[in-house]
């Protein structure tokens, strides 16, 4: 597994690994100088409509939850996610404002 030694290294291939395997690296060490950085990322759809088409298709996490409801508290979670999304609309489409958390270290 190859990790970025530092945030300007993200042009170069980087490893993207799941929050469960970096808390391994975090308590188990076997990388050192290992830190944690915010980093935007943002997601940009044309619509809403085009988002909750791309969610409720997805096999993403988010539908898996929902998928777990009945049928009326199905309905209305996709109603109320569509209600929110709607919100972040403008002129150029939908953007959303996102973070996620990108770990480095060297080995």
């Amino acid at each position: 597994m190859r990790l970025a030694q530092s945030p300007r290294q993200l042009s170069s291939p980087v490893t993207h690994i799941r929050f469960a395997e970096f808390r391994q690296f975090w308590l188990n060490p076997i990388m050192s100088n290992v830190s944690v950085h915010t980093v935007p990322l943002p997601r940009r759809f044309p619509s809403a409509a085009d988002a909750m088409r791309r969610m409720s298709n997805s096999a993403g996490d988010l539908r898996q939850l929902i998928n777990r409801l009945h049928d009326r508290a199905r309905e209305k979670a996709w109603v109320d996610i569509a209600e929110q999304l709607r919100r972040f609309e403008g002129p150029n489409g939908l953007e959303v404002p996102g973070k996620v958390l990108l770990g480095v270290g060297t080995k």
